[in-house]
């Protein structure tokens, strides 16, 4: 078992009882070991790699995706997706507009833990690898 990988998750299976996770978090994840070392990917796989993480995560059933929007009133509303396509896809505009850094791709869209208390299970090996 990778230890990096290990440890990430059960952060996120932590922080996931408490709050949601933006995907700006899961973006450092996987661009940098625990001590801030660079993994060199480019931002495109560091995106890719995001992606394939929550994909993982939702796919357990112990987590779901959505976007943080503003209503009329300036008041933050949290809106869960039916589906990980729609996430996936506001990703990718937000990326393609503006880049890694786009404040809207770090922030705009989340992962909320669904089933609290749940704890992580066996990480499959390609997302193992994500953490090397």
């Amino acid at each position: 078992m990778n230890i990096r990988a290990q440890k990430a998750f059960e952060y996120l299976y932590d922080e996931g009882d408490i709050d949601i996770i933006l995907l700006g978090y899961i973006l450092g994840l996987v661009s940098s070991d625990e001590s801030d070392v660079s993994y060199e990917k480019s931002d495109d796989r560091r995106l890719e790699d995001a992606i394939k993480v929550i994909k993982y995560l939702v796919s357990t059933n112990d987590f779901e995706v959505g976007r943080t929007v503003v209503d009329g009133r300036g008041n933050f509303q949290y809106e869960a997706f039916n589906d990980i396509e729609e996430f996936v896809e506001i990703a990718q505009k937000n990326f393609e507009k503006g880049g890694i850094d786009d404040i809207e791709l770090i922030t705009e869209t989340w992962l909320r833990k669904s089933c609290k208390g749940s704890r992580p299970k066996n990480i499959p090996k390609y997302i193992q690898s994500i953490f090397e």
